[in-house]
């Protein structure tokens, strides 16, 4: 019989991988060496509370499985060529398209103060309850154009 060599995988690969799996728990990369954050990004899960996200993680190949994973048609170019951009925005104009009359004003204050640094841009094809523009446009602070449909 031939014998075959194994060969153990690197341990930094195991523990990020220990790291993606309890980063819904645990969201932290405090640890987590500067060039290997490219490879969490790619075990990570694309479900992740965005209040965990957004902050934490910025690599482009992040969001564009998020976003590839979300919607089928994605115009990088309509969002300045950032797919964290694309992923906030078609997000927040999503959640602003399903609002409805008994939306908590909390829910949407927690959306808005998630997606706010991300947003530049916010095109919403209908509205089908009363939306606040003043406390939209003061909750976005980098918004530079706002298209807003009535239903």
């Amino acid at each position: 019989h031939a014998l075959r060599a194994t060969v153990a995988r690197p341990l930094t690969e195991l523990c990020l991988e220990v790291v993606a799996a309890n980063f819904r728990c645990r969201p932290t990369l405090r640890g987590v060496p500067a060039q290997q954050v490219g490879l969490l990004s790619e075990l990570l899960p694309t479900d992740l509370p965005l209040e965990v996200t957004a902050p934490l993680i910025d690599r482009e190949e992040f969001w564009q499985r998020c976003a590839l994973a979300r919607w089928d048609n994605c115009v990088l170019t309509d969002h300045g060529c950032s797919w964290k951009r694309l992923y906030f925005e078609r997000h927040l104009a999503g959640f602003l398209e399903a609002v409805g009359p008994f939306t908590e004003a909390a829910e949407v204050q927690r959306a808005l103060a998630t997606c706010k640094e991300y947003v530049f841009t916010l095109k919403i094809g209908q509205v089908l309850a009363p939306l606040d523009l003043e406390q939209l446009v003061r909750s976005l602070p980098s918004l530079g154009s706002l298209e807003l449909a009535y239903a």
